[in-house]
């Protein structure tokens, strides 16, 4: 191992926290309008209105309302750890693109490689 890769390996706890971080984000943020449109449809289901258009419609709209909320958070919390990284990296004397590119090749760290990704984007 060169003595630049012992370097980047130093900085594996922190990127483990930036990772663990932000999938207990996606997880929760995903559960969460997971558990609103099951109320949503138990609820439908109890007052008999499942034959109702009506019904089904609503929890679309509420299913789409959550995905745009769980988007503005999962983008707002992106920025933060963007600029977390930065400033560790600032810190540290390292490059940004540098922890990214030796930590993507580990392929370990999936939401630490996410957090540098913009939605609709796909990064090679």
């Amino acid at each position: 191992m060169s003595d630049e890769n012992h370097e980047l390996e130093a900085h594996r706890p922190f990127v483990r926290d930036v990772n663990q971080e932000v999938s207990g984000v996606y997880g929760w943020g995903g559960f969460s309008i997971l558990l609103t449109l099951s109320a949503w449809i138990g609820g439908v289901f109890l007052m008999n209105a499942e034959t109702r258009v009506f019904s089904w419609l609503l929890a679309l709209v509420v299913l789409l309302a959550g995905l745009k909320v769980l988007s503005g958070v999962l983008r707002k919390r992106r920025a933060r750890t963007r600029e977390r990284v930065s400033a560790y990296c600032d810190t540290n004397e390292l490059q940004v693109e540098e922890l990214r590119e030796y930590f993507r090749q580990d392929d370990t760290y999936p939401f630490f490689m996410a957090v540098f990704e913009e939605p609709g984007k796909k990064t090679t």
